[in-house]
């Protein structure tokens, strides 16, 4: 533990721990010092000078930032030696600066700390000429961001924000003297350098010398709202800037105090917002009688109406088990609470489920069994605690950017870093081992790691005695799978996975797996999460710091969504719905029995609906038509049901098939909580107000609920309250303490209960408090290869897009990513005379699509790989009807498919197999337009 220390910093005595430097100390006492070179999250190097101090008896003025502090120190930075010098280096830096900014002028978009320091510290205008020898530079190359170098004083903390935070490297000091100046990757523009587009650039700038666009533009917001990003399930908090006058978000920057991104943002959590302001966005209900007919405009009134009417017929007519209802994962947690206790109150059915069924599903039953509880079992900040990172089944830094570049930042810190994936992503590429295996290979190369493990003595065997139970049968199946003996299924060399597990297994209880759904979507998705429990139990790396199992959440409330019980089988904490005591407190609450039936999942909807038996059904904020597998049986599906209810911010393929469509309020437009990744319940906050008649999708689900009787009066808060009362991790969570933090990790006790930074610490959360080993075996894909489907094709998500791509696809980062393309490796490439950009047929034993090439070396041999993030792709048609046997969470990162050359780099007359969803035409509804995506010219296309 670090020395306690006392110094007095301009007559204030403040205390400190060894190590810390002067302006730590001072800054944690209130102390202003000015800097600007300085960020906390950078290495402190001392460049700007602003920082200067006094000492006593240190001859010379010292750098405040980099100066360590010492127990008795004496430091002065306020005093006539320090202020006159200060001024002077004040003046030098104003030399190079615009002479139409003065110090106490704060300009337009935003302050610039540079004329704050220059006017607190006397400095109103420079005595000294620039000495500049190059021509300014401007580049607005770049879709959002904008730089002038006559503003740059050289502070380097854009090239620093760069490296050390987001971990790119792509800017740098070129040239000598007063001609140096920032540039990109060999002097490139911004938009043709290998920029990632995080911004971290702009909010690190001191001057403004670069700037979002959008204020340039539109000029200063007048409020700030703190809100969380409703992109991935990292969480990221963020500040919302709004003009009110014109009711818009003009910027959003990260925040810094955040434990969760500490301000850094990715380009879609920083720049992919202006979705909610698009032309094609849903503004008032829409309605019709038939699917042969286009919508028209109606009020709330008709709608919900007309949507009470049917639901009462149908029940009426086919009773409760004939309604069901899908949730969102985007949604907040309150509104997924709610919408579970409508369909289980007015439905009287446990038909609800939501999109974490086709992602994490497989997490929930999987660590539930392992541990008692459906959630990762420490926090993001054992990343940097750890001596070992294993991910698998996750591309970070695209799927989840901010947690992959806190991987990476650790990795360059010292920590080693182990990647399982069939690609050689960016982490894999940065890696210490890269073990490249084949789709549906994850029970058999984590069993194989075990297996080392135990035979080279790296398990924690008091941990596995006294915390544990099944080792023994666990032991016993595991003596099959040596490395040698899984090399044909899992593709890769045994040494390699000797390597992993020796490297894994040794620290002694500091390592940590990230997973994704490179491992839960699979037939036996479920059994991967056991054997990733398996790994980390028997080599006691769970409930240390440094030590957890983390599921990287696809979407921005996966975790909260299934918290709150919008599932079949469950409510709220995964409680059994048929459990009597839960029935019993759930009956105090509701003032009503929950129903008794099993409940459908996701894909038992679609059975139910194609047999005829489902006939009402109501979508909140899922696009099931383009984002579950097998799409044609999904379109059939909603075809047959009587009557479909969608709500979301868009048109989308899904709801072209509905009755009535409720338009919604998008996250900077309501109140609630998301739960990331790490259990943490976070605020989202009403940044602006909703366009048109949109409303959010809580009040949306009460007017409908008060409608058929119900006497709903609730807000988010008081939500919230209900949901402690029914929930023990939530017990003692309300907005009050939520909003005087950053957030609370479940379990939250009660009332005085800060939450819980690490779960199973003591014991885990099954009754007996022992964690469960479990005997797992391989198990092949559910698709099988053969000759006429000899490749495995595997999906994921590209950086610039996210999911269906129905809010990115509508705002300006759309620029670097315009189609979905096929990864092939060069040798199947090579075989099939595929060159790069070439039209190939992609054909699985369900359809057909066709997609452009791409030819790298990113992908092992015999796998392709592809994203689903544009609708004319309609990848979903071809991918495998298989799924997890406990969860029925979808195979969609195995399916057996042919690839065929079909053209050249002019696209073919007929782009698309005959059954695949066409891009939006003409909507259905009068008087809308069709969405187009603009890429303005000159736009890179990122790779």
């Amino acid at each position: 533990m670090a020395q306690s220390i006392k110094l007095t910093i301009n007559g204030k005595v403040c205390s400190g721990e060894q190590g810390e430097t002067i302006l730590q100390v001072a800054r944690r006492h209130g102390v202003y010092i000015p800097t600007l070179c300085h960020d906390d999250r950078l290495k402190s190097i001392g460049a700007c000078r602003t920082c200067i101090g006094e000492i006593a008896g240190v001859k010379n003025l010292q750098s405040t930032c980099t100066y360590p502090a010492s127990d008795g120190m004496v430091v002065d930075t306020e005093n006539a030696r320090v202020k006159g010098v200060r001024k002077v280096v004040c003046e030098l830096l104003l030399s190079d600066h615009p002479a139409d900014l003065k110090p106490g002028e704060q300009v337009q978009p935003r302050e610039n700390d540079l004329l704050s320091v220059c006017a607190h510290s006397g400095a109103t205008e420079s005595r000294f000429r620039t000495g500049r020898t190059s021509e300014t530079r401007v580049d607005v190359s770049h879709p959002f961001i904008a730089f002038d170098d006559d503003k740059c004083i050289n502070c380097f903390r854009c090239i620093r924000g760069c490296s050390e935070i987001q971990g790119e490297d792509v800017l740098t000091m070129a040239g000598r003297g007063f001609s140096a100046f920032i540039a990109n990757d060999y002097n490139k523009s911004y938009l043709d350098s290998t920029c990632v587009s995080c911004g971290q650039c702009v909010q690190q700038c001191p001057t403004g010398a670069l700037e979002d666009k959008t204020l340039l533009e539109k000029g200063r917001w007048d409020k700030e709202v703190k809100t969380t990003c409703a992109y991935c399930g990292t969480g990221c908090s963020m500040i919302a800037r709004v003009k009110t006058d014109t009711n818009e978000v003009v910027s959003i920057r990260g925040n810094d105090k955040s434990p969760v991104n500490y301000g850094h943002l990715c380009v879609k959590g920083r720049y992919a917002y202006s979705y909610g302001r698009h032309k094609e966005r849903l503004l008032h209900p829409l309605v019709r009688e038939s699917r042969d007919q286009p919508f028209r405009r109606a009020s709330w009134e008709e709608a919900v109406s007309i949507v009470v009417r049917n639901l009462r017929r149908i029940k009426e007519k086919y009773g409760p088990s004939a309604c069901a209802g899908i949730s969102s994962s985007r949604a907040a947690n309150e509104e997924n609470y709610l919408f579970q206790k409508f369909v289980r109150t007015f439905f009287g059915t446990n038909n609800v489920d939501n999109c974490s069924r086709v992602c994490h599903s497989p997490t929930a039953y999987g660590l539930r069994e392992a541990y008692g509880e459906s959630a990762g079992t420490g926090g993001y900040e054992d990343i940097e605690l750890a001596k070992v990172i294993l991910v698998i089944g996750s591309n970070p830094t695209e799927a989840h950017p901010i947690l992959g570049d806190r991987i990476r930042q650790a990795a360059r810190r010292g920590a080693k870093m182990i990647v399982i994936d069939p690609r050689r992503t960016q982490t894999a590429r940065e890696a210490d081992l890269h073990l490249p295996v084949r789709p549906g290979g994850n029970v058999a190369i984590l069993n194989a790691m075990a297996q080392v493990c135990v035979k080279e003595g790296l398990i924690d065997t008091e941990f596995i005695a006294r915390r544990t139970k099944g080792f023994e049968q666990l032991a016993a199946v595991l003596e099959k799978y040596a490395p040698e003996n899984v090399a044909a299924l899992t593709g890769v060399d045994p040494e390699l996975i000797r390597q992993a597990a020796r490297l894994y297994g040794g620290t002694r209880g500091q390592s940590v797996i990230h997973y994704g759904l490179g491992v839960t979507e699979h037939s036996h998705g479920s059994d991967g999460v056991l054997c990733i429990a398996n790994l980390a139990t028997i080599t006691g790396n769970v409930g240390k710091p440094g030590a957890a199992v983390i599921p990287m959440r696809g979407q921005n409330n996966v975790q909260g969504s299934s918290d709150m019980g919008a599932l079949p089988q469950t409510v709220t904490e995964y409680q059994k719905h048929n459990d009597p005591v839960v029935r019993e407190l759930y009956r105090k609450v509701w003032g009503t029995d929950l129903p008794t039936d099993p409940g459908l999942k996701l894909p038992q909807m679609f059975d139910a609906a194609v047999e005829g038996k489902l006939k009402f059904l109501w979508i909140v904020g899922e696009d099931i038509l383009q984002s579950d597998p097998d799409s044609n049986h999904v379109e059939a599906a909603l075809d047959a049901a009587e009557f479909v209810v969608g709500q979301d911010l868009f048109l989308n393929e899904t709801n072209k098939k509905a009755h009535v469509i409720f338009p919604a309020a998008s996250f900077l437009e309501k109140e609630g909580t998301f739960t990331n990744a790490e259990r943490r319940i976070q605020r989202i906050r009403k940044a602006v107000e909703p366009p048109g008649e949109c409303r959010s999708d809580f009040e949306i689900i009460q007017m409908v609920a008060n409608a058929l009787g119900a006497n709903w009066n609730y807000t988010p808060a008081s939500i919230v309250s209900e949901i402690a009362r029914v929930t023990k991790v939530w017990a003692g969570v309300t907005f009050e303490r939520l909003d005087a933090g950053e957030g609370m990790q479940w379990p939250v006790w009660d009332g005085q209960h800060e939450g819980s930074r690490r779960l199973h610490t003591d014991k885990s959360m099954h009754k007996d408090g022992l964690i469960k080993l479990h005997a797992i075996e391989y198990h092949p894909p559910g698709d099988e290869l053969n000759e006429e489907y000899p490749f495995e094709l595997t999906t994921g998500r590209k950086l610039e897009q996210y999911n269906v791509g129905t809010q990115t696809r509508r705002t300006g980062i759309s620029v670097y990513d315009t189609e979905d393309r096929l990864e092939i490796h060069p040798e199947d490439a090579k075989r099939l005379g595929v060159l790069e950009d070439d039209w190939v047929e992609i054909k699985s034993r369900r359809d057909a699509i066709r997609l452009r090439a791409q030819v790298t070396n990113r992908i092992r041999e015999g796998t392709v790989f592809t994203t689903f993030h544009f609708p004319e792709t309609a990848l979903n048609r071809i991918t495998s009807g298989h799924h997890d046997g406990p969860t029925m969470c979808p195979e969609y990162k195995f399916t057996a498919v042919s690839v065929t050359r079909v053209g050249g780099r002019e696209e073919p007359a007929e782009k698309h197999h005959h059954g695949a969803v066409p891009l939006s035409g003409e909507a259905p509804i009068e008087g809308e337009r069709a969405f187009a995506v603009h890429v303005p010219a000159g736009a890179a296309r990122r790779q």
